[in-house]
C-alpha cells in the first residue's frame, strides 16, 4: 500500500458495513433501541440530559458505522420514540430534536458513505450541522425568547463536553464495532 493511499481499516477509517442483512437490522434495531433506553436512563437517575446527549450518541454511531440509511433512520426516529416511551422530549422540543438527531444521522452517514471521509471528521462535521438545524428549527418555529445568543449559549453549553467526548469516542467505539459486522456479514 503506497503512502499517498487512504487506510480503509483503522480507527478513523473503520470498514462501512453498510445497511443490509440480517445482523446490520438487528445492530441498527440495537442501537435505535439504546437510543431510547440511554436517555430514559440518565433522567432516571437525574442526570441532564442536555448535558450528556444520550440519544446522539447510538444515533452517530449508526450513521458512521452502517451509512446515511441506518443514521437517518435511527436520527429521526429516536426523538419519537423517546416521546411516545418516556415523555421526553417534550412536545414542544420534540421537531427541533427530531430535526436536530435526523440530520445527525444522516450528515455523518453520508460523509462517511458518500464523502469518504474518515469517521471523526464525519462525527465532527454531522455535530455542527445537527445543531445548527436545531437553531435553525428554534426560531423558524418562534421557540427562541430574547436574544439569539443567548439561546445558543443556554442550549448549546450544557452538551459541549459531552460533544467533545463523542467526537473522541465514537471513532473508537465504532471501528471494533465496524469490523466485527464486517466479518459478519461476509
Amino acid at each position: 500500500m503506497s503512502g499517498s493511499s487512504r487506510s480503509e481499516d483503522s480507527i478513523l477509517r473503520p470498514p462501512l458495513v453498510g445497511f443490509q442483512g440480517i445482523v446490520v437490522y438487528a445492530t441498527e434495531a440495537g442501537l435505535v433501541a439504546l437510543a431510547v433506553v440511554l436517555p430514559a436512563l440518565a433522567h432516571a437517575l437525574g442526570i441532564n440530559g442536555a448535558a450528556v446527549l444520550p440519544m446522539h450518541w447510538t444515533v452517530i454511531l449508526a450513521a458512521v458505522v452502517l451509512g446515511w440509511k441506518a443514521g437517518a433512520i435511527a436520527g429521526f426516529a429516536a426523538p419519537a420514540l423517546n416521546t411516545f416511551f418516556t415523555g421526553l422530549p417534550m412536545m414542544p422540543l420534540l421537531p427541533l430534536m427530531t430535526v436536530e438527531v435526523g440530520l445527525y444521522g444522516f450528515i455523518a452517514g453520508v460523509a462517511r458513505e458518500k464523502g469518504r471521509l474518515n469517521t471523526f471528521v464525519s462525527v465532527a462535521l454531522a455535530l455542527v450541522g445537527g445543531r445548527i438545524a436545531f437553531i435553525v428549527m428554534a426560531f423558524l418555529l418562534g421557540r427562541i425568547d430574547g436574544s439569539l445568543a443567548a439561546f445558543v449559549g443556554a442550549t448549546m453549553a450544557p452538551g459541549i463536553i459531552a460533544a467533545m467526548l463523542q467526537l473522541i469516542l465514537i471513532p473508537i467505539i465504532a471501528a471494533p464495532i465496524a469490523r466485527g459486522l464486517a466479518r459478519e456479514s461476509k
